[in-house]
C-alpha cells in the first residue's frame, strides 16, 4: 500500500463528515434567516399601523386613541419636548444634506 492510497483512503473516510458540516452549515443559515425575519415583523407591523394613524389625522383630524400627538399647526405643537425637537433638527438637517 502506497502513499496516495492511503491518502485517497483517509479522504474518503473524511467526506461523510465534510458533507454533514456543509449540510450543518447550511441548514443554520436558513433557521437563522428565519429567525431574524420573524423578529422584526412586530416592528415592521407598528410602523405601518403608525402610517395609517397619521393619514386617518392628517385627512380626517381624528386623534388614536393612546397616541400622543403634537401637531405644530395647532396649540400641542408648542408642548414639544426637547428631546424631540433636536431629533427632529438634526433628521432635517441630515435630510437636507442627502439632497
Amino acid at each position: 500500500m502506497d502513499g496516495d492510497s492511503a491518502l485517497s483512503y483517509f479522504m474518503i473516510g473524511l467526506m461523510p463528515f465534510l458533507v454533514s458540516a456543509i449540510l450543518l452549515c447550511f441548514i443554520l443559515y436558513i433557521v437563522a434567516g428565519v429567525a431574524s425575519q420573524a423578529h422584526s415583523r412586530p416592528a415592521q407591523a407598528s410602523i405601518g399601523q403608525l402610517e395609517g394613524q397619521n393619514l386617518e389625522y392628517a385627512l380626517q383630524g381624528h386623534v388614536p386613541r393612546d397616541v400622543e400627538l403634537y401637531d405644530s399647526a395647532n396649540a400641542t405643537g408648542r408642548n414639544i419636548p426637547e428631546w424631540l425637537k433636536r431629533r427632529a433638527t438634526a433628521a432635517s438637517c441630515c435630510a437636507m444634506n442627502s439632497r
